[in-house]
């Protein structure tokens, strides 16, 4: 590779912000970043960052990928090879690519509020429309039906693997709390996550309640939820805000996200499916900003983390031979450290705009 060419085509495109431009490097993975008002792809070994959809204006606005805004973008889901589904503030936006490009529309949604039933596409101001407040994450399933922590209603809601349903499965609609029980009797405060296990249960990252709760199927077919973790039960099991889960459990534990704004700052935590046992594991030096999204990385045991408040992406990986329950290092793999803006190229120069979310696009390999 002419590291040279590379540099003087950098510098030069950096000159020039509004120059689109890119560097054909070889690799085969991809990773796709959320950034609050962009969505952007970083192709190669994290070699580069380019635009992907939206016009950086903060507005909710439907169109082609130049075309289109997004006004709080926080979690994407692919639900079909070149589908993507997107939460954006109340609604739920639908990103499609094929041979003629990108296209996003909106599928549900409106104003802030709560509302079960089917979808008004036609008419999204509709008074029979699926309503939303607020919700802060989406997870497929393994049926394609798909799970929503529908933060502002403190509930978790179901939309049906046709996207044209949403229903309640748990917790009581405007009601905070943090009663444990069956799926109308139980009660959360603002959850942020929530994502089904390979059993088929579902893990919910109660925020407000510091706790993760987990949800169970009963013989009957309904639902009993308890307290997996956190909450009431004592200083060796305390969350701060736990918001996020990574998929596929390392040693029968998950990889969480909490907040990190108390002493010890602790971002990332392990905790056991099965018993609650939390593993706090050592980082490596970093000033922790905002960690707001995880999945796992390529290699065994190792994840990327998406820093929103430092504007990066990184890697963590095992410290030597320790299990990453215990010691994991962090390293920078996109975007400049507390640098943001919407930089195209080399991962090393691209910046970044509080990236909230990274995904995984299955029939690629791509992220």
């Amino acid at each position: 590779m002419d590291t040279n060419g590379v540099a003087n085509e950098l510098s030069e495109a950096l000159k020039n912000p509004t120059r689109r431009y890119e560097l054909s490097l070889t690799g085969d993975l991809q990773f796709k970043f959320i950034d609050t008002h962009y969505e952007a792809i970083s192709s190669g070994t994290f070699s580069r960052v380019e635009h992907f959809a939206g016009n950086g204006k903060k507005a909710l606005q439907d169109g082609t990928a130049t075309k289109a805004s997004f006004f709080n973008a926080t979690a994407a889901v692919e639900i079909r090879p070149g589908e993507i589904l997107v939460i954006d503030g109340h609604v739920i936006r639908h990103v499609s690519q094929s041979d003629e490009g990108v296209s996003v529309t909106t599928v549900a949604g409106g104003s802030a509020g709560y509302r079960d039933g089917e979808f008004t596409t036609e008419n999204l101001s509709s008074t029979q429309s699926v309503l939303f407040n607020s919700p802060n994450n989406i997870r497929k399933c393994a049926d394609q039906s798909l799970l929503i922590a529908d933060s502002g209603n403190h509930c978790i809601r179901l939309v049906s693997a046709d996207l044209k349903r949403a229903e309640t499965i748990l917790g009581c609609p405007g009601t905070q709390g943090c009663n444990n029980g069956s799926a109308t009797e139980c009660t959360f405060s603002y959850p942020m996550d929530a994502i089904e296990l390979e059993d088929g249960s579902i893990l919910i990252a109660d925020s407000n309640n510091d706790s993760i709760r987990k949800a169970v199927r009963t013989v009957a077919g309904g639902w009993e939820v308890t307290t997996l973790a956190g909450g009431r039960k004592g200083k060796k099991n305390k969350l701060n805000k736990p918001k996020a889960f990574c998929e596929n459990p390392v040693e029968g534990c998950i990889l969480t996200i909490q907040e990190a704004n108390l002493q010890p700052k602790v971002p990332i935590l392990f905790v056991n499916t099965l018993s609650g046992e939390i593993h706090k594991p050592a980082l490596s030096t970093y000033n922790v900003g905002v960690f707001s999204s995880v999945i796992p990385d390529v290699s065994p045991n190792t994840f990327l983390v998406v820093d929103q408040k430092e504007h990066v992406v990184m890697r963590l990986s095992p410290q030597g031979e320790s299990s990453c329950l215990h010691a994991m290092d962090l390293s920078i793999v996109a975007g400049m450290k507390n640098m943001k803006g919407f930089v195209n190229g080399d991962s090393k120069v691209a910046k970044l705009n509080s990236p909230s979310s990274i995904t995984r696009l299955a029939a690629s390999g791509a992220l």
